[in-house]
């Protein structure tokens, strides 16, 4: 099994990935949040991050 962290998510991302049937083998870990330095410890324990680019960075 694999752990992934996906950042800046929308609920029809997390729709999609989670539907998907090679989930099977992937325990998500969704966040609406953008991953940065400050919020980059969240991904700890994971084997893989994804980051989404539904974000403003102006406002970080």
């Amino acid at each position: 099994m694999i752990s992934v962290a996906v950042y800046d998510t929308k609920s029809y991302d997390r729709q999609y990935l989670a539907r998907n049937p090679e989930s099977k083998n992937i325990t998500w870990q969704f966040f609406d949040f953008h991953l940065n330095d400050k919020t980059a410890m969240t991904a700890k324990g994971t084997q893989a991050v994804c980051v989404f680019v539904n974000g403003d960075d102006s406002l970080a």
